[in-house]
């Protein structure tokens, strides 16, 4: 990963813990549909 890659990661809270969902290197200025998805239900199954 060079200096000017992004990441972006999706997260939740819960009591005292925090949860990743997903993460996935950024390419465009808006989040695809699919890494949405792939948080979404990820945070349907904890």
């Amino acid at each position: 990963m060079t200096s000017k890659e992004q990441i972006r990661i999706f997260y939740t809270i819960k009591g005292k813990d925090i949860i990743l969902l997903h993460a996935f290197k950024k390419k465009t200025q808006k989040t695809p549909a699919k890494e949405i998805k792939t948080a979404v239900s990820r945070l349907d199954t904890t």
